[in-house]
């Protein structure tokens, strides 16, 4: 939909608008290393028994797991689904919402490491003078999450094996499906027909399990089924099975209901749109043939034919107005009347409130530099991949000095953020060369380069570009020329140039460059070192016109022919994606476009800026000034990876925000009063970081004229207008019965501070900030209950693989009381950082006491 409404207020305020402009005092640039443009990181859980499984936490990575089993009718020779309702903290969004899923199997592409291109397409797509090549190729995984490998016979394995299955990808004939060759001879079928193929035109990007035949030819067949409104998404709606191959006269059949969700996800990383309009509602065990008596009857397949029904599950979501967040599961009996109590789940989420004071939220500083980021010399970066921002200061006398975050300690009921001593960056792998690059140069950024997730020191000049490599141990490593093809140009430097932006184009977590011009997008991707010789080099391509962003037919640029900044465009995540969009932000809405990759975009979007009344606070909202304008940014302060409509308020005392419901509209207005106003400058640089690490980003003033200890205030927003850092993680079960469990967690960064301040800092780099399950409450409803607490050691993130890990040390204490002790396990794992194939494998198991004293 065209706003041009908005369009007219622009023009008419364009004048005043200039003024304002350029009346407005310099600010320091934003070079900061750990804003989402710099970096891109992984996104990232009793003895009595009801409905559903314990709640158990993985204890290599912390996430938490629970499952509801589907039980079903025995199949001929035991061959029969195996089906269950299954959370998994870090799992995301699907159609039973948010961290949920439904056990269904399908074979995919890859698109972790970059959007899928559907090759063979006839380009030479990694630039090396080599069309289609085997590295060019999309990459396929199993139904595990494990890459496939292809072999020189034809059949692909997974590159870490477990099951044993040799998997063929046929398209011969004009076939393309996938075989799975199980070890037992059972053979898995994927993609047969169109109906179970994820596709948009001749473009598959996912090949949903049809069949299974086992070795006596017993079958169980897969439907799907496709809804108005869903493009391109299937939902699985039936499954039957019986003996031998149909048609059969009596089989078992399972027969899943949908119903319409309020936060519709759209998801481009595919490559196109896949939209999931519809959540999971009902599951129907039924059986056709001889009818039992007792049982409900009716065609319950909508085949024409009468069925008997065995059991059925009904699953409600929470009262939220919006997100979809399963809140009970309800079995009924073979009547579809008589039930059993519930298991029911709660989460952190909440209303938020419509106005909340930030007055008692700010969080202080310790032992911060004396130049903070209002200082062109200064900005953030994780310096020591621990996932907190440390301050980088460099010198024109050539040196660069560290202050690391500490974390939050707390001194009288407050909380403040610690800073290290300044230490100096190490840069003997490079002769010093990085040494004398300071911030202050339009032409240095920190920018991940490499896509390890650390932020690496970039000179883009055109004259002998090069990087240093952030080690993530306070150090810069060798120097590493940028390379490109002879006679190209070279890609311009970000903050030199207004036009040209950093962003990961392709999801392949290398940041790239863009610089929209009249008739597209100008595209340098960032691809790696070279292959051969060289490991000391990066290349990019040569610049790459492609379509771009545009809006009534006009490209979305971020400057205009005279290299003017045009105000309200933003780089940002609007549908949720993890993909970058183009976004410009008008007086009564915001323009954006979905990444679709590779400097293509899906057609704009109008999200519409609810106006109101004020709600007896103010005067009400109707449209944004040139003022608000210039203070209005697209930030994820809730941490659900939708970013919002935040605006500074009139002499920063307030924040107006709107809150992204991921279906390109906007919640009402919410405002943040009593925000810091004792500034020395009317206009104090800000910054948008994680500064205490618990998953959310922060609002960040810095003024180096303030006294010590007032040079740097932060918000936690997340936390304040939430209420909880991870309010979509579930924290409580009750099994129905009785039975009630409650889950607490922490951020990662809170144990490597621990560890750090015991004298035992981690050993391996972690930097993104994952969400772990810290404490379980099991309570038996006769007023006893059993207390678990977990410790995670070392984690690991995998720069090459953009993974991770997990911790190569985990603790799990169980609470003794009275009647017992307390009983301390301890569990080793293998990270994979030597080899991959053993990531996640226990190296060894401790018994210990409360003292310490290992059982023998």
């Amino acid at each position: 939909m065209l706003d041009r409404q908005s369009q007219r207020s622009l023009r008419t305020g364009w004048t005043a608008f200039l003024v304002l402009l350029f009346l407005s005092p310099a600010l320091a640039v934003d070079k900061s290393g750990v804003k989402p443009t710099s970096i891109s990181l992984p996104s990232g859980p009793g003895s009595i028994e009801g409905l559903g499984s314990d709640f158990e936490p993985h204890l290599n990575t912390g996430t938490s797991s629970y499952n509801v089993p589907i039980s079903l009718p025995a199949g001929t020779a035991g061959h029969s689904p195996s089906l269950s309702l299954n959370y998994e903290g870090g799992f995301g969004n699907s159609s039973m919402g948010i961290a949920w899923s439904f056990s269904n199997s399908s074979i995919r592409r890859q698109c972790e490491k970059g959007i899928p291109r559907y090759e063979p397409n006839g380009a030479d797509d990694d630039f090396d003078g080599l069309t289609d090549e085997t590295d060019e190729q999309d990459r396929f995984l199993d139904p595990s999450g494990e890459e496939l490998v292809l072999m020189d016979n034809g059949i692909y394995y997974p590159e870490n094996q477990e099951q044993f299955i040799r998997w063929r990808h046929i398209t011969t004939d004009g076939n393309d499906y996938w075989e799975g060759h199980l070890p037992s001879g059972v053979i898995q079928e994927y993609g047969l027909t169109e109906e179970s193929r994820v596709h948009e035109g001749a473009r598959i990007y996912k090949w949903c399990l049809q069949r299974i035949v086992d070795t006596n030819g017993n079958v169980i067949e897969y439907d799907y089924v496709r809804f108005p409104g869903s493009n391109n998404q299937i939902y699985c709606s039936a499954i039957r099975y019986g003996p031998g191959a149909p048609p059969w006269d009596a089989f078992s059949m399972v027969t899943m209901t949908y119903e319409d969700r309020p936060d519709v996800l759209d998801d481009y990383r595919s490559g196109f749109l896949m939209r999931t309009g519809k959540r999971l509602k009902q599951i129907d065990i039924a059986l056709q043939g001889d009818l039992p008596t007792g049982h409900l009857i009716g065609d319950i397949n909508s085949d024409g034919i009468n069925d008997a029904l065995i059991r059925r599950y009904v699953l409600d979501y929470e009262t939220h107005p919006h997100w979809s967040l399963l809140s009970k599961v309800t079995i009924f009996g073979a009547d579809g009347v008589s039930s059993l109590p519930p298991a029911e789940f709660e989460y952190g989420v909440r209303d938020q409130p419509r106005v909340v004071s930030a007055a008692n939220a700010v969080i202080g500083t310790k032992s911060e530099p004396l130049k903070v980021m209002d200082n062109d010399f200064v900005d953030l970066i994780d310096i020591n991949a621990d996932a907190l921002p440390d301050i980088l200061r460099t010198e024109l006398g050539g040196q660069h000095l560290a202050y690391l975050n500490q974390g939050v300690r707390t001194e009288g009921g407050r909380d403040y953020i610690q800073w290290g001593p300044p230490q100096n960056v190490d840069s003997s792998d490079n002769g010093d060369l990085a040494l004398v690059r300071n911030l202050n140069e339009a032409e240095v950024s920190l920018t991940d380069v490499d896509g390890d997730g650390l932020a690496d020191l970039v000179l883009n000049s055109s004259i002998n570009p090069r990087y240093f490599k952030n080690n993530g141990d306070v150090s810069w490593g060798p120097t590493k020329i940028i390379e490109i093809k002879d006679g190209e140009d070279f890609p311009p430097a970000p903050y030199s140039d207004p036009a040209a932006q950093t962003v990961d184009l392709n999801f392949d977590k290398n940041i790239d460059i863009i610089r929209p011009i009249s008739g597209g997008y100008q595209v340098w991707y960032s691809l790696g070192p070279r292959r051969s010789d060289s490991p000391n080099t990066h290349r990019y391509s040569p610049k790459i016109l492609t379509p771009g962003a545009s809006h009534d037919g006009a490209v979305l640029r971020f400057a205009d022919e005279l290299g003017n900044a045009i105000p309200g465009m933003n780089l940002a995540d609007l549908n949720g994606d993890r993909v970058t969009d183009v976004a410009r932000i008008r007086p009564t809405s915001v323009v954006f476009a979905p990444s679709m990759g590779y400097g293509n975009y899906a057609e704009s979007i109008v999200m519409e800026i609810p106006p109101d009344n004020g709600f007896g606070h103010d005067e009400g909202f109707a449209a944004l000034t040139q003022d608000g304008l210039l203070k209005a940014e697209l930030i994820d302060i809730t941490g659900n990876g939708l970013a919002d409509l935040v605006v500074r308020g009139e002499g920063f005392r307030e924040l107006w925000y709107w809150i992204n419901l991921g279906n390109c509209t906007f919640d009402q207005r919410r405002i943040v009063t009593q925000l810091p106003t004792a500034f020395s400058n009317p206009n104090p640089e800000i910054r948008w970081a994680d500064l205490n690490g618990n998953g959310t980003d922060d609002l960040v003033y810095s003024d180096s004229e303030l006294e010590p200890g007032q040079k740097l205030r932060t918000i936690d927003l997340g936390l304040l207008i939430n209420g909880d850092p991870c309010p979509f993680l579930m924290n409580a079960i009750d099994n129905g019965i009785g039975g009630r469990t409650e889950i607490e967690y922490l951020p990662t960064t809170k144990y490597a501070i621990s560890d750090l301040l015991s004298g035992n800092p981690w050993s391996m780099g972690l930097p993104h900030v994952s969400i772990v399950v810290n404490r379980i409450t099991q309570k038996d409803g006769l007023g006893r209950s059993f207390e678990t607490e977990f410790d995670y050691h070392d984690g690991y993130y995998d720069g090459v693989e953009k993974e991770f890990r997990g911790f190569s040390r985990s603790e799990r204490q169980e609470i003794g009381d009275d009647s017992q002790p307390t009983l301390i396990t301890e569990f080793h794992f293998d990270v994979g950082n030597r080899n991959e194939a053993l990531k996640g494998k226990t190296l060894r198991t401790l018994y210990k006491t409360e003292s310490g004293e290992v059982f023998s």
